[in-house]
C-alpha cells in the first residue's frame, strides 16, 4: 500500500493527483519546493514560497492517501488565494484560523478527506470572504463569556469548540500560516494564479475557487434569446433571398429567389459611452454582452465605443471572455454606429445600442435594414423611433 511508501514518495503521488482532480491548482503552485520536515512539533506549513510538511505528525497520525492529498491541497490552497501577502496586520492566529476555515470547507464541499484536527466551522461556507470570516471570529473572541457562561454559536467537528484555548488554526491548533518572507514573489504568483484560473474558466470551470480568484463573473438581466429570437430567425444559415436570382428559371423568364446558406452574421453593440461609465457599470454591460453571446451563438460581436463620434471598437469571436475597454466620454450621438453598421461589408444580423437614450439626433435616425435593439441601461424605457426597446439593469 502506497501508506508504506517514503513520505516524499507519497507527496509526489499526491501531487500527481491534484494534476487529475484540480489541474488549476496545480498549475498555479506546481513550482513550490515541497519540504519534508524532521522537527517533531511541525504538522504542515506554507509561507507561499514553500510547502513544508511534518514526517513525524504524518506518520504518528497514520494519515490514509487521501487524508495526505487533502493536506497538500490545503497547503497549496493558502498559496493560491494570497492569505501570507493579505493579512494586512490582522491578528495571524485568528486569521490562520478564518482562512483554514474556509479552505477546509471547500475541501469538504469538493467530496475530499481532511485529516482530523482541521479547522471545521458549521457556520462558515466555501464562498465567504476572509476577511468577513475574520470580523466575525474576532467578534465572537470579544463577546466570549467568561468560564461557566453560555457559548456562542456552535461549530461541529475539527477545531470548533476549543474551550479557553486561543485558536491558531492548523492542525491541531498548530497554525500552519507565515508571513512571506518578502513581497517580491508575490506578484509573479498572482499573476500565474490568475492565469491559471482564467485558462479554467475559458475551459467551463465556474468553481468556487475560480470565482474566488477571478470573481464571480456577471449574469445578463435581460432574457437576450427572447430578444433576439425573431432576430436568429430571420439570420438563418438557410433562407430565399432575391439578392441572388436562380438561374435554374431564368430561361423560362422566371426571376425567383435562390436559397442562401450563407452564416447567421454577427451582432454589432453599440456602447454609449457619454455617461458615467464605472467599474460595476462595465462589469454588468460585460455580463449582458456575453449573455448575448451565450444565448445566441453569433458569428462574432463588435462592440462600438461612441460618444459623439466612435472611439475604438473591439471584436469578439464565439468563445471569447468578454473584458471591455470602453473609451470616449463626451456628447451622445447615435448617427455614427449607424452609419458604421450600414457600410460594413460583413452579414449583420442586428444590432443592439446599449445606452441611456438622451441624444439629441435619435429623432433624425433613418430606420436601418437590419433590426434594431435598445438596451436602456438608465432611467425608464422611453419610446424609440423603431426596434424594440428592453431595461438593462447596471
Amino acid at each position: 500500500m502506497s501508506n508504506h511508501l517514503p513520505l516524499e514518495e507519497r507527496l509526489s503521488i499526491a501531487s500527481s493527483k491534484l494534476g487529475l482532480r484540480q489541474p488549476l491548482v496545480l498549475a498555479a503552485t506546481g513550482k513550490l519546493p515541497v519540504i519534508v520536515d524532521e522537527s517533531r512539533t511541525l504538522t504542515a506549513c506554507t509561507n507561499g514560497e514553500w510547502l513544508k510538511f511534518g514526517r513525524k505528525w504524518i506518520e504518528d497520525n497514520d494519515l490514509t492517501d487521501e487524508q495526505l492529498f487533502a493536506l497538500a491541497l490545503h497547503e497549496r490552497l493558502h498559496v493560491m488565494l494570497m492569505h501570507m501577502w493579505r493579512r494586512d496586520g490582522r491578528d495571524m492566529a485568528t486569521w490562520n484560523t478564518a482562512n483554514d476555515a474556509i479552505i477546509n470547507a471547500m475541501i469538504i464541499s469538493m467530496n475530499y478527506t481532511l485529516p482530523e484536527g482541521g479547522v471545521v466551522l458549521s457556520w462558515v461556507k466555501p464562498d465567504m470572504s476572509s476577511e468577513d470570516v475574520y470580523d466575525k471570529l474576532r467578534k465572537q473572541q470579544q463577546q466570549k463569556p467568561q468560564p461557566g457562561g453560555q457559548g456562542d454559536e456552535g461549530d461541529e467537528g475539527g477545531q470548533g469548540d476549543e474551550g479557553d484555548e486561543p485558536q491558531r488554526g492548523g492542525w491541531g491548533n498548530s497554525g500552519d500560516l507565515e508571513d512571506a518572507p518578502s513581497e517580491a514573489a508575490m506578484a509573479d504568483m498572482e499573476a500565474s494564479v490568475r492565469a491559471a484560473a482564467q485558462m479554467a474558466r475559458d475551459c467551463g470551470d465556474s468553481s468556487v475557487l475560480v470565482n474566488r480568484i477571478l470573481g464571480t463573473p456577471p449574469t445578463a438581466t435581460v432574457s437576450w434569446t427572447d430578444e433576439l429570437r425573431a432576430v436568429m430567425t430571420s439570420a438563418a444559415r438557410e433562407d430565399f433571398t432575391m439578392r441572388k436570382i436562380n438561374r435554374r428559371f431564368i430561361s423560362r423568364n422566371l426571376y425567383l429567389p435562390s436559397l442562401r446558406s450563407d452564416a447567421m452574421g454577427g451582432l454589432v453593440i453599440g456602447f454609449d459611452t457619454s455617461g458615467s461609465i464605472g467599474p460595476r457599470e462595465c462589469a454588468q454591460i460585460a455580463g449582458e454582452i456575453q449573455g448575448i453571446m451565450d444565448d445566441t451563438n453569433p458569428e462574432w460581436v463588435e462592440v462600438v465605443y461612441c460618444d459623439s463620434r466612435i472611439s475604438s471598437t473591439q471584436r469578439f469571436a464565439r468563445g471569447d471572455v468578454i473584458e471591455l475597454k470602453p473609451t470616449g466620454g463626451g456628447g451622445t450621438a447615435f448617427k455614427p454606429v449607424f452609419d458604421y453598421v450600414r457600410d460594413k461589408d460583413e452579414q449583420v444580423a442586428a444590432l443592439i445600442y446599449l445606452t441611456d437614450l438622451c441624444s439629441d439626433d435619435l429623432s433624425r435616425l433613418e430606420e436601418p435594414s437590419f433590426p434594431v435593439v435598445w438596451g436602456i441601461t438608465y432611467g425608464a424605457v422611453r419610446g424609440v423611433p423603431f426596434g424594440r426597446a428592453v431595461k438593462v439593469n447596471v
